[in-house]
C-alpha cells in the first residue's frame, strides 16, 4: 500500500524539504528548456521530471476526459507516449534512488507510470504539484492496494486544475492526502494563478534562484 505523507510541509524533514526544494525547481525548469523530461543526479538520488501541459498535443489528451479500465484516457495515452518516447523503464532500472517528480499533466504521467513500473524497486518517492484527477474509484483502489511508494503531493491555494476532471465524470483525487498551500494571490484569476509552478515555488517559499537551479540550468 501506498505510504501517503500527509503531514503540513513545515514538519517534514530537512533532508525531505531539500529533496521537494530541488523538485520544485525542476518542474519550473522543464518547461523553460522544452525537452519534455528533466533527469539529474543530486545528493546521492536520481531526479526524473516530466513535463506538464507545454503543447496543443498535450492539451488534446487533457480534453479526453472519458475513461477506459477507469483511468482517464488521455493521461493514460500520454503516459504511454513518454514510457516509450524517453526510455523511461531504462532509466528507472539503470539508476538507484530515483524521485520521480512533475507537475499538472506531468504528476499525472508519473502516477500513472509508477502503476505501470511497479516491479521495479528503484523509485525512492513521489513528488507532484498540482495534479489533476486521473481515474474513478476502482483504480483509485487498486492503485494504492499495488504499490509501497512515498507520495508527498502538494496542492496550491485553489488550484482548479486538482479539481478537475470535473466528479460528475466519475473522477475521484486518487491521493486522499495532500499539503495544501496558502496562496496570496486574490482576483478573478487566481485559481488559474495558483496553478501555476512559479506559484507554487513562491507559495511553498522555496527559493527559486539558487544553487539548485545553477545545477539545471
Amino acid at each position: 500500500m501506498y505510504n501517503i505523507i500527509s503531514k503540513y510541509p513545515s514538519k517534514i524533514s530537512k533532508q525531505a524539504k531539500d529533496r521537494h526544494i530541488f523538485a520544485a525547481n525542476l518542474c519550473k525548469q522543464v518547461y523553460i528548456t522544452n525537452t519534455g523530461i528533466i533527469v539529474k543526479k543530486y545528493k546521492k538520488n536520481t531526479y526524473i521530471c516530466l513535463e506538464g501541459s507545454y503543447t496543443i498535443f498535450h492539451w488534446i489528451d487533457n480534453f479526453c476526459v472519458f475513461k477506459s479500465n477507469d483511468i482517464h484516457t488521455g493521461f493514460y495515452k500520454n503516459t504511454q507516449k513518454r514510457i516509450q518516447k524517453y526510455n523511461i523503464e531504462d532509466l528507472i532500472d539503470s539508476n538507484e534512488n530515483v524521485i520521480l517528480c512533475g507537475h499538472s499533466l506531468g504528476a499525472a504521467a508519473v502516477l500513472l507510470l509508477s502503476y505501470q513500473l511497479q516491479d521495479t524497486h528503484n523509485i525512492k518517492e513521489i513528488v507532484i504539484f498540482g495534479c489533476p484527477m486521473i481515474s474513478g474509484k476502482n483504480f483509485k483502489k487498486e492503485f494504492q492496494k499495488k504499490n509501497n511508494i512515498d507520495i508527498y503531493s502538494y496542492k496550491n491555494g485553489n488550484d482548479i486544475i486538482c479539481s478537475l476532471p470535473f466528479s460528475c465524470f466519475g473522477y475521484v483525487p486518487l491521493i486522499d492526502d495532500t499539503f495544501y498551500l496558502e496562496s496570496n494571490v486574490n482576483g478573478l484569476f487566481k485559481s488559474i494563478h495558483d496553478h501555476s509552478m512559479l506559484s507554487y515555488i513562491l507559495s511553498l517559499g522555496f527559493p527559486i534562484k539558487t544553487e539548485f537551479e545553477e545545477k539545471i540550468d
